[in-house]
């Protein structure tokens, strides 16, 4: 009975202890996060920063979300020409922040009569990320000094890899002091729309080779995610479409069963792409550095493809 007593004290103070810990931990490394490694005021993530004060504006908006397909991928002002009653904002920023933290970030600053045109990359599907971000959230964690719109998944995710990001960090500043004279990720990149363009002045960097875009298994949650966003988006007025991502002609030769199937499951989601994804295949000589990134002439292509058929959904509504 004595040892039976023993044993249970045992469990609960273990019970109480490990939270504490892990309280104390994660404190520790905030403030590391927070005053320790350096500020670079100039990051490519900050981008999103600048990005969520143009959606302050006031009039009827058409807004690009997505990753860095969408960030590299449009020329805005040709949107506007063709839409002039509405502002035109690039929201794409980075990948790495997941489809679920940046949907969020927006939704509440959308208002009725807005068009909202998600474009997630195909990873954001995959069962491995499940649309979650990663440690490029801590560049808006450290500057805003908040977690608001980030799961808990993806804080631990951060925590796990903030030794990673101090690296970033010291690279980010060098970069910094190389911003004008070579291609560089920087948040004075963006112009006014949020396209980014610095790249335009400089040779496209390598010659890509195809990749293949692979996953065990395509995420459900992801997709019931993009539903139910999709509605309360619809109920307060928000017009709502699915675009494909660009991807490099190459890869997506070497993708084809995965990319299909994503097609597949978000039909059956209720969220179809607005178009056919193989439209937004192109030659390999309109990237920049990613299969995703396009360099100034594909960013001008895949514009006019998307205006073409948002002419075609807009009259519809």
């Amino acid at each position: 009975m004595m040892i039976y007593k023993e044993a249970k004290k045992y469990f609960y103070k273990t019970l109480l202890f490990i939270p504490l810990v892990g309280m104390i931990y994660v404190t520790i490394l905030f403030g590391i996060l927070f005053y320790i490694i350096p500020d670079i005021e100039t990051s490519y993530s900050l981008g999103h920063i600048d990005k969520m004060k143009l959606l302050n504006k006031e009039g009827k908006k058409i807004v690009l979300l997505g990753g860095s397909n969408v960030g590299f991928g449009f020329n805005s002002n040709l949107i506007k020409e063709e839409f002039n009653e509405y502002t035109v904002i690039n929201a794409g920023t980075r990948a790495g922040f997941g489809m679920r933290f940046s949907l969020k970030e927006i939704s509440k600053k959308l208002k009725k009569d807005d068009i909202l045109i998600i474009m997630p990359e195909y990873n954001h599907f995959s069962d491995d990320s499940k649309g979650y971000g990663g440690i490029d959230l801590l560049d808006i964690i450290k500057y805003r000094k908040s977690i608001k719109n980030i799961t808990i998944r993806e804080i631990y995710y951060c925590i796990l890899n903030i030794k990673s990001y101090f690296l970033n960090q010291i690279n980010s500043g060098i970069s910094n002091k190389l911003y004008g004279k070579i291609f560089v990720y920087d948040r004075r990149g963006y112009n006014k729309n949020g396209d980014y363009i610095e790249h335009y002045k400089f040779p496209i960097i390598n010659n890509l080779k195809g990749q293949v875009i692979f996953m065990k298994k395509i995420d459900n949650s992801i997709l019931t995610f993009f539903y139910k966003e999709k509605i309360k988006l619809e109920k307060n007025g928000v017009i709502v479409f699915f675009f494909p991502p660009v991807l490099q002609n190459s890869s997506a030769n070497l993708s084809i069963k995965t990319l299909k199937e994503i097609e597949k499951k978000m039909k059956n989601n209720k969220t179809p792409f607005s178009d056919k994804i193989e439209n937004y295949y192109l030659e390999d000589k309109y990237f920049y550095d990613t299969i995703y990134h396009l360099n100034k002439e594909g960013a001008k292509i895949r514009t006019e493809k998307v205006i073409k058929k948002l002419k075609v959904l807009i009259d519809k509504e």
